[in-house]
């Protein structure tokens, strides 16, 4: 028995096998993208310790700075949270953005060790440009109250494109 497949049907074939394996890979990120999510929000048990010139200093912590499936080959975290523990000193994370209009704006949130939100830095300005963009904030901004000795313990950083989806995270220590 035989078939002839004509050209039209032969490419309506191939169209729909390719779609449905972008459809299923797009849902497998998807997933990927949830489970990076959760993980963000377990309590942090430490973080990488860097001086403030930018060196990692002491043990990195391996949960700290991972760049979400989504946003994998968009850009990478080139020097982590640092200083790391910070005594007061404002806070700098350096990121490398690759390509033209790969992620639109930029927040950044943290949320302590009694699961209080601050918003510590905001780039609502379009899509991000090409190139290193350094966030620096007060580590003050960690506490509600804006009392330093509230800012005090493990603080989790998440770092979100304007569309809320999550970028990043990793922890800050302060003293």
């Amino acid at each position: 028995m035989t078939y002839n497949i004509s050209r039209p049907e032969l490419f309506l074939f191939c169209t729909t096998i390719l779609l449905l394996t972008m459809l299923i890979s797009g849902c497998s990120r998807n997933e990927d993208q949830v489970q990076f999510e959760r993980e963000a929000f377990i309590t942090p048990e430490g973080f990488t310790e860097a001086n403030s010139l930018r060196e990692i200093v002491g043990p990195e912590d391996p949960d700290d700075w991972r760049i979400s499936p989504m946003f994998q080959g968009f850009l990478e975290v080139k020097v982590p949270a640092h200083p790391n523990p910070t005594q007061g000193d404002f806070v700098h994370i350096e990121l490398l953005i690759y390509g033209i209009e790969s992620i639109n704006g930029l927040m950044v949130e943290s949320v302590n060790e009694r699961n209080e939100f601050q918003q510590l830095y905001f780039h609502g300005r379009g899509t991000l440009e090409p190139g290193i963009l350094t966030i620096s904030f007060d580590p003050i901004r960690f506490s509600p109250s804006r009392v330093y000795s509230d800012a005090r313990g493990l603080n989790r950083v998440l770092i979100y494109d304007q569309n809320d989806n999550l970028i990043t995270y990793g922890d800050v220590m302060v003293e």
